[in-house]
Order: C-alpha cells, then sequence, then structure tokens
C-alpha cells in the first residue's frame, strides 16, 4: 500500500494541491478578519462581533465544505483521466481497490488539513480580538464531510468527464440543506451543522456506517467500471 501511496503522489503535481490548501484558508481569514473589524468599528463588542460571526459561519459551513470537497477530489482524480493512465494503473500487480482507496486517502487528507489550518487560523484571529474562536464544531465538521468524500471521489474517479462530476457536485453544493438525511453522503455534516451543540450522539456512529457503507458501494462500483470498459 505504502507503495502505491508514493506512486500516486508523484503523479500528482504538488503546487496544484498546495496553492489551495494554503490560500484557501488564508482567503478566509482574511474575509472573517474583514467581518470583525467592520462589527468592531460599528459599535459591536468583540464577543458581540465574534457571536454574528460564528453564526454567519454554521450557515454557511457546510456549503464550503462541499467546495473544498468537489476541489480536491477533482484535483486528485483528474491525473489519469488527461493522461489515459488507467489501463496502464490496472495492469500493475496491485489489487485494483488499492488504486481507488488511495485516491480516497489523498482526497481525506487534503480536505482534514484544510480545515485544520482553517480552524488554527480562526483561533489566531481570537487570538487578535482578544476572544476564544473558534469552536470545536468549525473543524468538526470537516470530519463529518467524509461519507461525501468517498462519494465524490467515486464520482470523480468513474466519470470521465469532469464536468459531469463537477455537475454532480454543485447539485449537491445547490441542494443539500433540503435533504439533510443522515444516510445521504452529505447528510451527517448538514445535520451537525443544523443541530450544533445538540447533534444527536448517535451522529458519530451513523456517519462512520455512512462511509463505510459509500465505501463499499464506491468499491462495487469502481470495479464494475473497470472490468466492463478496461479503466479510462
Amino acid at each position: 500500500m505504502k507503495s502505491v501511496f508514493a506512486a500516486e503522489w508523484r503523479k500528482q503535481r504538488p503546487a496544484a494541491l498546495l496553492l489551495p490548501l494554503c490560500s484557501g484558508p488564508l482567503l478566509i481569514f482574511a474575509a472573517c478578519w474583514t467581518v470583525m473589524l467592520y462589527l468592531t468599528k460599528n459599535g459591536r463588542t468583540a464577543e458581540q462581533a465574534f457571536t454574528v460571526l460564528y453564526e454567519l459561519c454554521t450557515l454557511t459551513w457546510s456549503y464550503l465544505i462541499i467546495f473544498v470537497v468537489m476541489m480536491f477530489t477533482l484535483l486528485v482524480s483528474g491525473v489519469e483521466h488527461k493522461s489515459g493512465m488507467w489501463p496502464v494503473l490496472l495492469s500493475t500487480p496491485h489489487a485494483k481497490w488499492k488504486h481507488f482507496f488511495v485516491k480516497v486517502i489523498l482526497a481525506t487528507l487534503l480536505v482534514q488539513l484544510f480545515g485544520l489550518i482553517l480552524w488554527l487560523l480562526m483561533g489566531g484571529l481570537g487570538f487578535i480580538f482578544g476572544e476564544t474562536f473558534p469552536e470545536p464544531l468549525l473543524y468538526t465538521a470537516f470530519l463529518f464531510a467524509l461519507p461525501f468524500v468517498v462519494f465524490q471521489t467515486s464520482a470523480s474517479v468513474v466519470v470521465e468527464n469532469p464536468y459531469i462530476s463537477v455537475s454532480i457536485g454543485m447539485a449537491v453544493f445547490l441542494f443539500h440543506a433540503v435533504l439533510p438525511y443522515w444516510w445521504l453522503p452529505w447528510g451527517p455534516l448538514a445535520e451537525l451543522l443544523q443541530a450544533g451543540t445538540q447533534a444527536n450522539s448517535l451522529l458519530p456512529v451513523l456517519m462512520l456506517v455512512s462511509t463505510l457503507g459509500y465505501g463499499m458501494l464506491s468499491l462495487l462500483t469502481f470495479y464494475q467500471k473497470t472490468f466492463s470498459s478496461g479503466g479510462e
């Protein structure tokens, strides 16, 4: 597995992955800093300003996370589609599931690093204004996006046309709040952010069940795709 992951990283263009990973959280941090400056200069205390900012974050966080997942899964999965490498990869002695699993691992690592960097930067914002911020929920939400990471990675790998996989992601981006059921790929994320600190204690278990379920379904789809077409 280690050799498969090393080969996967060599195929990727590090700059294409590291640029959004570093610049994205900085841009969001700058936007939040601007909001804080505006609120504090217009008569709000730092505590009141952070309350407003937190409410704004909880309203928009699921949209941000879905966009981040969509971006990284597309970047991770696009190499083989552009170069036509799937037949070569699938002819190697490595088990086929490893080629899909390593994509999920890489996409998950990038999404979680994005969330962690952003959460730490938001903590720096709290330090600047002398308040405790951010809430753990703002990072926990990235963890609860794992079923959607698996789902979107599968769509990006199996579907050759990137416009179709992006369209699937955009449909989720636009309509996920209307269908926040835990058994859907984006359900645990949507339910967590809607419930906040009052979230059901079973939600982490349901998130893991959803991740495993979509993982098995994705592997089945991947195997069918490779056997029927010989890869992309």
